[in-house]
């Protein structure tokens, strides 16, 4: 995930500033863990095993900022819009209607599993269409769903 500039600091108990800038999730009580969000301006990596959450958390996080009036962007590795789109209904979140509005984009970005790369392979062209649907919708939030499926097109750990 990665969290646009914001202007939450945290204080510690002996009321000095922390220094680090956080952007509030506006998810009920992960703010107060995080003392205040997710640090501002930069990528957060969210690990965790199948069905433990990832998903959820990210799509979480862009539906209340876009909400609030910050647009975000869905990038996924894994499942379709439409299943994304009806996954959510059951947490009463109208995707539809977010990108309608313009606060909301899902990205497909299923990889054919028959596909071999050859050549060097970069993420160039899926971050140029990220750049540029961000400063088309003024979009700040962005969530990268399932990197490791990605991940696993490259024979070569290094690369």
């Amino acid at each position: 995930m990665y969290t646009p500039n914001a202007s939450t600091t945290r204080e510690s108990d002996m009321g000095n500033t922390v220094g680090i800038r956080k952007t509030p999730t506006q998810i009920e009580g992960l703010d107060e863990i995080l003392h205040g969000g997710l640090p501002q301006g930069r990528v957060t990596l969210v690990g965790g095993g199948p069905g433990s959450g990832k998903t959820l958390l990210g799509l979480e996080f862009l539906c209340r900022g876009a909400q609030s009036g910050h647009p975000g962007i869905f990038l996924s590795f894994e499942e379709t819009t439409e299943n994304i789109r009806q996954n959510t209904l059951s947490f009463g979140w109208d995707l539809p209607s977010l990108e309608k509005a313009g606060k909301l984009f899902l990205m497909e970005a299923q990889l054919d599993p028959g596909v071999i790369i050859s050549g060097e392979f970069n993420l160039s062209g899926f971050l140029s269409i990220i750049e540029g649907k961000a400063q088309e919708m003024g979009a700040a939030r962005v969530v990268i769903d399932a990197l490791d499926v990605l991940m696993r097109v490259f024979n070569d750990p290094i690369r």
